[in-house]
C-alpha cells in the first residue's frame, strides 16, 4: 500500500493517424483483447474510450483512445485562419487549439479531429502511436505539429517495429528531428514485458513529479507478471507429472486392448486441452487464440524398475521404519523362547516387516506379471512432444499481444534439446502413480513439479 496521499490519475490521450494500432496499443496494456474494436478498415474508432492502468484499487493511468487523425492538413490550415484568436496569441499552440474548439462550424467540419483535440488539452501527456512500416509522409509530420501545439509531454510508440519492412531507424531520426526523443518501440502483435516497462520508464522521465507513483505500478505490474509466468510454468509441469504417473491396468487375454490405448490417448489430449484452456484464461485471452496440433499418443508398457536409484532410497527409508517393528515383534519372540532362537526371530521379523510394506505398496504390480495383466502408459516419446509443445505454447502466450487477432497453431519444435534431467523426472515420477492425481498434495509429487516449472522458465529465459 502507498504511504502518500493519493494523487489523480494521470491522464493519457492515445493519438495517431488512422488504422496504426490505438486500439491495439490500448488492449495491450489493459490485456484485454475485448476493449474497443480492431480490424484492417482505416477509421474503425469513431469515438473517445477509456480504460486505467491500477496499483491495488487505486487509478494510476487513464488512458483514453481516440479516432484517428485523417485530415491533419486541412486542420492545420483552418487554424491558421482563426478570427476568434487574437493575433497575437497566433503563434501559441494551446491558444490556437482552444479557439477551434470554440469555433462551431470548424468542429462540425472536423469533427474527428475535434475529438481527438479534447482529448489531447485533457490530457497531461500523450502516446503518439505509429505504424513503424509507413513511409514518412507529409501528413504525419502535419500530425506531429499540431499535437505539439498542446505542449503536453510526448512519447512516440513506434507500432509494428518486429515487421521486417518497419522503418524505425528512419523514424526515430525524423522524431529526433522534431526533438522527440522519448520514443518507444512497442508492437503490439509481438509483444515483450520489457518494452511495456520501457515505456512507463518513459513517462517518468518526462512527468518527474509523478516518479514514485508510476515506480509503484511498475513495481505491480513486474510482479503480477512474474507471477503469471510462475504460475502457468507450475500448471504445465503439473499436466507432465500427471500424464507420466498415469497408468492403466489390462488384461491381454480379457480385455480389448486398441479400446485402452484409445480411452488413455482420449484421457492425454483431453488434459492438454483442459491446461490449454486453464492458459488461455489466465493470460486474458479469449478461446480459440492459440490452438493444438492433435498430440500423437502412443503407449507403453509399464513396468516397475526395481532397481533404480530413487526408489531404492525411498523403499530404504520406508522399510527402515517397518523393519524396526518386526525387528520388535521378532525380538519379543527370542525373550519368550528364552533366547534360544540365537536372534533368528528378530531377522526374521525385521524381514516380514519389509516384505509386508513392500507387498503392500507394490504388490499388484509384481503379481500382475503372473495373471497376465500389464499396464499401459504413456510413452517416452509421447511426453517428450509434450514437453515441446507446452514449452512452445507458453513462449507463444508470454509474446502474444492482446491486439492479437490472428489464431495461432502450436507445432512441435523438431531438433530442440531436452533438460538434462528429463529421464530422471520420468523414471521418478513413473515410481508413484499416485501422482496423476491433479494436485496430489504429496511433498515429492510438489517438489519435482517445483524443479521442472523452474527449468520451463530458465529455458525460456535463456538468450536465443
Amino acid at each position: 500500500m502507498s504511504l502518500h496521499a493519493p494523487h489523480p490519475p494521470i491522464t493519457v490521450a492515445v493519438i495517431g493517424h488512422t488504422n496504426t494500432g490505438k486500439t491495439s496499443l490500448m488492449r495491450t496494456l489493459l490485456r484485454d483483447p475485448g476493449f474497443g474494436e480492431v480490424n484492417d478498415a482505416a477509421g474503425t474508432t469513431r469515438h473517445a474510450e477509456s480504460g486505467g492502468l491500477y496499483v491495488g484499487s487505486e487509478l494510476v493511468i487513464e488512458l483514453t483512445d481516440t479516432p484517428g487523425l485523417e485530415d491533419s492538413m486541412g486542420l492545420l490550415d483552418a487554424l491558421e485562419n482563426l478570427s476568434e484568436v487574437p493575433a497575437d496569441a497566433r503563434s501559441s499552440g494551446p491558444e490556437l487549439l482552444a479557439g477551434f474548439l470554440s469555433e462551431s462550424t470548424l468542429t462540425e467540419r472536423f469533427e474527428q479531429e475535434a475529438k481527438v483535440i479534447r482529448q489531447l488539452r485533457r490530457a497531461n501527456l500523450v502516446f503518439y502511436v505509429i505504424d513503424a512500416r509507413e513511409p514518412l509522409l507529409g501528413k504525419y509530420r502535419d500530425e506531429l505539429r499540431l499535437i505539439q501545439m498542446s505542449a503536453k509531454p510526448v512519447i512516440p510508440v513506434l507500432n509494428f517495429s518486429a515487421m521486417p519492412t518497419a522503418l524505425t531507424a528512419q523514424w526515430t531520426d525524423l522524431l529526433a528531428r522534431h526533438q522527440l526523443h522519448a520514443t518507444v518501440v512497442f508492437d503490439n502483435v509481438i509483444f515483450r514485458f520489457e518494452d511495456e516497462k520501457k515505456l512507463l520508464q518513459k513517462m517518468q522521465s518526462l512527468m518527474p513529479a509523478r516518479h514514485e507513483r508510476l515506480q509503484e505500478l511498475i513495481d505491480a505490474r513486474s510482479r503480477e507478471w512474474s507471477l503469471l509466468i510462475h504460475s502457468a510454468s507450475e500448471r504445465i509441469a503439473d499436466l507432465l507429472i500427471g500424464m507420466t504417473a498415469i497408468r492403466t491396468a489390462v488384461n491381454s487375454e480379457h480385455q480389448d486392448l486398441s479400446q485402452d490405448s484409445q480411452e488413455l490417448q482420449a484421457r492425454v489430449r483431453q488434459a492438454e486441452n483442459h491446461c490449454l484452456k486453464e492458459l488461455l484464461h489466465l493470460f486474458g485471452f479469449q478461446a480459440g487464440d492459440i490452438r493444438l496440433e492433435t498430440l500423437p499418443v502412443q503407449q507403453g508398457q509399464w513396468s516397475r524398475d526395481l532397481f533404480d536409484a530413487h526408489q531404492l532410497r525411498k523403499f530404504g527409508l520406508e522399510a527402515g521404519s517397518d523393519a524396526a517393528k518386526g525387528a520388535a515383534i521378532g525380538a519379543g519372540l527370542d525373550l519368550a523362547v528364552g533366547g534360544m532362537s540365537l536372534g533368528a526371530a528378530s531377522a526374521l521379523g525385521a524381514l516380514g516387516g519389509m516384505l509386508w510394506r513392500t507387498g503392500k505398496r507394490f504388490g499388484k504390480e509384481w503379481t500382475a506379471r503372473f495373471r497376465d495383466e500389464h499396464y499401459l502408459c504413456v510413452d517416452d516419446a509421447t511426453l517428450k512432444h509434450l514437453w515441446f509443445r507446452q514449452k512452445e505454447l507458453l513462449s507463444n502466450l508470454q509474446h502474444r499481444g492482446h491486439a492479437s487477432v490472428r489464431h495461432s497453431t502450436i507445432h512441435e519444435k523438431s531438433g530442440a534439446a531436452l533438460p538434462d534431467n528429463f529421464p530422471r523426472w520420468l523414471r521418478q515420477i513413473r515410481s508413484n502413480p499416485e501422482w496423476s492425481a491433479h494436485n496430489s498434495p504429496d511433498e515429492g509429487r510438489t517438489l519435482i513439479q517445483r524443479e521442472i516449472a523452474r527449468t520451463l522458465r530458465e529455458e525460456l529465459e535463456a538468450p536465443v
